[in-house]
C-alpha cells in the first residue's frame, strides 16, 4: 500500500474516534454516597441552593481554539507517521482532561458562599476535597 493510501485510511479511521471527558461513571461515590457524578452535575448545572458552575461549558470555551491547534498538531504527526491512532487518541484526551482541571484550578465561578468560606476556609468553588478534580477523566468511546 502506497503512502498516500495509507495516511488516507489512517484519516478515515480517526475521523471515527469519539473520546469522552469528563466524570466517567466508574468514578466513585463520596462517604456520603453520592456519586461524584452527581456532584459534577450540580456544580455544572447549579440546584436550589448553589449557583452553575459550569467547569464543563467554559472549558469547552475558553480551550476550543487551543483544541482544535492542539488536534491539527496530531494531524500532522499521523500523516508523518511519527504517532499512530491510539497514540494520538491518548494525546488528545490527556490534553482535555487537563483544560478542565485548569478551568477547575483557574477559571471564573460564582466564589463560595460566606457560610461555606467559614466551613472551607476559602472561596475557591469547585476544589473542597478534590475528588471531582481528580476523577476527571477520559475514555475512548
Amino acid at each position: 500500500m502506497n503512502k498516500l493510501k495509507q495516511i488516507e485510511r489512517q484519516m478515515r479511521n480517526l475521523s471515527k474516534v469519539k473520546i469522552k471527558v469528563g466524570i466517567l461513571p466508574e468514578s466513585g461515590e463520596y462517604s456520603s454516597g453520592i456519586s461524584v457524578a452527581q456532584v459534577a452535575i450540580f456544580n455544572e448545572f447549579g440546584t436550589s441552593k448553589a449557583p452553575p458552575r459550569p467547569f464543563m461549558r467554559q472549558t469547552l470555551g475558553t480551550s476550543k481554539d487551543k483544541l482544535t491547534k492542539y488536534q491539527r498538531k496530531m494531524l500532522k504527526q499521523l500523516q508523518n507517521e511519527s504517532l499512530d491512532i491510539n497514540s494520538i487518541t491518548e494525546n488528545i484526551g490527556r490534553t482535555y482532561v487537563r483544560y478542565v482541571k485548569n478551568e477547575i484550578s483557574e477559571g471564573n465561578f460564582v466564589e463560595n458562599a460566606p457560610a461555606t468560606i467559614r466551613k472551607k476556609g476559602h472561596g475557591r468553588p469547585l476544589i473542597d476535597t478534590r475528588k471531582m478534580y481528580r476523577s476527571i477523566n477520559w475514555s475512548k468511546l
